[in-house]
């Protein structure tokens, strides 16, 4: 594999992971379960 091909396909990698996170900042199911997780962590911080 040239070097430019391979630099091509390190490139492309974060770039899509990139394309992946913008779209699930945007999903409405994962920002439920965000809000999920810090209560129970809030939860399980009070009875400790």
């Amino acid at each position: 594999m040239s070097k430019l091909v391979e630099f091509k396909v390190l490139v492309a990698h974060p770039a899509a992971q990139l394309q992946q996170l913008d779209a699930m900042k945007n999903d409405c199911g994962l920002e439920q379960e965000i809000e999920i997780e810090q209560k129970l962590k809030a939860y399980w911080r009070s009875t400790a």
